[in-house]
């Protein structure tokens, strides 16, 4: 018994070989002994062979056609030679590092082994595991045979079968033990085995999702196979170092075990099969190729998991998602869930309140209430919605929208503009359609403001709300307010009119400070019904009025506000009165300090 070191340039490990011969290469077993399967590309396929002589000392024979092996201080092993060593020493193979020593009875174990060459009460004493390459997903080159090297071996018809059931085990229902049933299936019908297992890591231990062929005598699985499988992340399989299977192996079983990753590339699974030993048996219990048959089975329940996975977190998320948000929302959260992290982003907001309704609950019942704030919420909301916003929330007969998240929109206010348009011009039908009900028509104040925000999570924890947090909200909601006090049914911020790209008819009304709000902002009204001629001189008017008051010349507002007034009954403009109000209060008592700025009082 030997004690072996490996460092390469993608592994390092150490283990004890308590055999005759133990082989080095980066092609799986090809002589039936026990062999190390090195990643080094530059590695021979079979490169070295060691044979304990006792006494420690070690034959080191060359395998290879053409690399040479290195020996630390002594000229290197030519190809095909072979020399007697004394341990310990260093052996260089490729880029591999190999080192030799006497292993002591009263030495530490290695941290690691390779899984050769050790025994354990529940498996025979005879047996000794091989090991292939490893699974893809842990490699980064491919130098091993082509399928062309195969075609004098392998029919095709054959070939196209394994490859049709490993598909068929991939394509099967992840969500049913049909797909765990198929792969232990396969193991018989497809490689040979007598029997077939799907092993699933359950805390601690491992738990039976799927077997196949006859009942096992005692234990179903090796605990030995399956730590190395964990332990290497790589599979296993049995060889036999005997010189004739003789009838004393009548009672074994060979094993092979092929590790299924988790999505974190650990072992959360193994596929396992059993094959016993029979005397007409020729060659190998378990061959290389159906190991790596195996291990095709078990990437193949890996991609079936994985999907398994990935679909019962999509619906989780879409079911979670969908309670909250807009069908497009939950979609789009799904693809991206760290949109809940919350972004900072320029949005442009939307507050629109339902004039009248609160008065309307008084006298309407539950039923005919509920109908109509749903219809034309309805209405309002299909209006976001054509011109690409989210509806954030609804509050009884108010509701909040947002234009540029989570998607980037161009041009954004715009759109928010064009919808509250569309809301306005949707009144006079709604409001004709429940007239029987509500004896009068209901009005709307919309309040639209652009401006920073962090986007995401505007709920809590259990209680989701996807939407923005901030000055910019608490604003636009005042702004909202603001139409009561200057009696127009929409009004953007001077934020959102610096942006707007179309040609809206606006007017400027006032510089205002709002409940709450230190910095007084900028409001134009957003004209709904088209610019005219007859509206066009009254915004003129108003906004030369306006200048003249901010400049502290009340008279001279007084007289250019004296045309505006002069209007049929019932068309009054209410910021013309408000203004003029304003300027004439100023006159009766001028102020020590003039303000400009309008205080609004009330949200």
């Amino acid at each position: 018994m030997f004690h072996v070191r490996v460092l390469g340039p993608r592994e390092q490990r150490e283990f004890l070989h308590d055999g005759n011969q133990l082989e080095f290469g980066r092609a799986g077993v090809t002589s039936g002994l026990t062999r190390c399967v090195l990643q080094d590309p530059f590695v021979s396929r079979d490169h070295l062979r060691l044979e304990d002589v006792g006494s420690g000392r070690v034959i080191a024979t060359n395998l290879s056609k053409r690399n040479i092996v290195r020996v630390t201080g002594d000229e290197p092993i030519g190809v095909g030679e072979e020399r007697t060593l004394a341990m310990p020493v260093e052996l260089t193979i490729g880029e591999t590092l190999v080192t030799l020593s006497i292993h002591h009875s009263d030495r530490s174990e290695p941290d690691q082994t390779l899984g050769v060459g050790e025994l354990e009460a529940d498996d025979h004493d005879e047996r000794h595991l091989a090991t292939i390459h490893e699974p893809i997903q842990f490699r980064y080159d491919y130098s091993g045979n082509s399928l062309i090297e195969l075609r004098e071996s392998i029919s095709p018809d054959l070939l196209t079968q394994w490859f049709e059931t490993v598909l068929s085990v991939q394509q099967a229902a992840a969500t049913s033990n049909e797909f765990y049933a198929r792969t232990a299936r396969a193991l018989v019908e497809l490689v040979g085995l007598d029997r077939g297992l799907v092993l699933l890591r359950e805390g601690e231990g491992w738990k039976i999702v799927a077997r196949f062929g006859p009942e096992a005598f005692g234990k179903e699985y090796s605990g030995r196979v399956v730590r190395s499988v964990v332990e290497e992340k790589r599979t296993f399989y049995d060889r036999f170092e005997t010189d004739s299977q003789s009838a004393s192996l009548v009672s074994i079983e060979a094993v092979v075990a092929s590790p299924v990753f988790g999505a974190e590339h650990e072992v959360s699974g193994i596929v396992y099969g059993s094959r016993s030993f029979r005397p007409d048996l020729v060659g190998d219990p378990i061959t290389e190729l159906e190991a790596r048959i195996v291990q095709l089975l078990a990437a193949s329940v890996g991609t079936g998991r994985s999907r398994m996975d990935h679909q019962q977190k999509a619906l989780e998320s879409r079911e979670r998602f969908a309670r909250f948000f807009s069908p497009e929302l939950a979609e789009e959260l799904e693809r991206d869930p760290h949109m809940l992290d919350g972004q900072e982003r320029e949005v442009t907001i939307l507050f629109l309140d339902l004039r009248g309704f609160s008065r309307l609950s008084e006298r309407l019942n539950p039923h005919d209430l509920y109908r109509l704030a749903e219809d034309y919420m309805d209405a309002f909301t299909q209006r976001v919605i054509e011109q690409g916003g989210v509806v954030v929330d609804y509050a009884g007969d108010g509701a909040l929208a947002m234009w540029n998240a989570p998607k980037p929109q161009e041009g954004h206010p715009d759109f928010a503009c064009r919808a509250a348009l569309e809301m306005i011009g949707d009144l006079p039908e709604l409001n004709e359609r429940w007239n029987e009900v509500t004896g009068r028509p209901l009005g709307l104040g919309i309040g639209i403001n652009t401006g920073p925000s962090l986007v995401g999570n505007a709920g809590s924890r259990t209680r989701l709300k996807y939407g923005p947090r901030g000055h910019t909200v608490n604003l636009c909601s005042r702004i909202e307010g603001a139409t009561k006090h200057l009696g127009v049914p929409v009004i953007v911020s001077g934020f959102t009119k610096q942006k707007l790209d179309g040609a809206f008819p606006t007017r400027r009304l006032c510089r205002v400070r709002v409940v709450g709000l230190e910095e007084p902002v900028e409001l134009f009204e957003l004209y709904c019904d088209g610019s005219n001629g007859r509206w066009t001189t009254l915004r003129d008017t108003y906004e030369t009025a306006l200048r003249h008051y901010e400049n502290g010349e009340w008279e001279k507002t007084v007289h250019a506000l004296y045309p505006a007034i002069m209007t049929p009954e019932g068309h009054q403009d209410k910021p013309t009165l408000l203004l003029l109000g304003h300027a004439i209060s100023c006159l009766n008592t001028p102020p020590k300090e003039f303000d400009p700025v309008f205080e609004l009082t009330s949200k």
